[in-house]
């Protein structure tokens, strides 16, 4: 009851302070990137960090229960918020950021009028609609890298390629190509003759193809190029990127869902 209470007030705030926003958008220099907190979707934002980086003051917006791994081998600065987005978490917060924000690019598209506040009210750009949203990118293809492409277009920020040095790392070079190694994401309780379990990035690298569910180990594959076939459910409205062949399911994963990904 009290984050609902404080998330009505803060939206009331915003409301209250909102601005017209006028393109294009001029004197951007401190920027804040909160990647989407969903599975298998925070490293796509990777290479827009990436990019950014390199020109803008940048600041990585993470919740304190996330794997910070990669982003810390771009070498970016990020501030930690807490997960349950309490009172007293989003007040500590607030008090740690020492000058506003310029423009807040938000990929995850919840609470984003809370963490426009926080930041002590930037342009708050993302995907989705929403409160506390100034500018909302809807791009024609619905894939994850083309929308966040768009939206960074819209905003004139740099060209962004989901390539593999995204996630500073390399595929083996020693592998066999006459050899193929068909790998299985280890979230996926089902048992299939042939298969390799996988459940991180060494183990990726040592494949040749890679039948996964929706998490890091898919993102990770796509860097580095290797085929994947993408287990969804139905209600799942993610979009992975196009170059990706997904299978969806209605109920569960079965042996026979595990056949038709090897005849993808």
């Amino acid at each position: 009851m009290r984050n609902k209470i404080t998330s009505s007030v803060l939206l009331f705030w915003n409301k209250m302070k909102s601005e017209k926003i006028n393109f294009p958008l001029k004197n951007i220099a401190r920027i804040a990137i909160r990647p989407s907190e969903t599975k298998g979707e925070l490293l796509y934002s990777l290479p827009i960090i990436e990019a950014l980086r390199k020109k803008y003051q940048l600041t990585v917006l993470l919740p304190d229960n996330q794997n910070i791994k990669y982003f810390r081998r771009l070498r970016v600065k990020i501030m930690h918020y807490s997960a349950k987005l309490s009172p007293v978490g989003l007040n500590r917060l607030k008090n740690r950021i020492n000058q506003p924000f310029d423009l807040l690019i938000d990929l995850d598209g919840k609470d984003s009028h809370v963490f426009s506040y926080i930041l002590q009210n930037p342009v708050v750009a993302s995907i989705f609609e929403g409160p506390g949203v100034n500018i909302m990118a809807k791009a024609e293809t619905k894939s994850i890298t083309n929308r966040y492409q768009y939206l960074l277009s819209l905003l004139g920020l740099p060209e962004v390629k989901w390539k593999t040095k995204a996630i500073r790392t390399k595929r083996s070079g020693k592998k066999d190509t006459h050899i193929e190694t068909i790998g299985i994401s280890s979230d996926i309780d089902v048992s299939y003759h042939g298969l390799t379990k996988v459940s991180n990035e060494d183990e990726i690298r040592n494949i040749s193809k890679l039948i996964t569910k929706k998490n890091d180990l898919s993102t990770i594959a796509f860097f580095l190029e290797i085929p994947q076939v993408l287990l969804l459910e139905e209600k799942d409205n993610f979009e992975p990127p196009e170059s990706i062949k997904v299978l969806r399911y209605s109920r569960k994963i079965t042996p026979k869902i595990i056949g038709d990904c090897l005849g993808k």
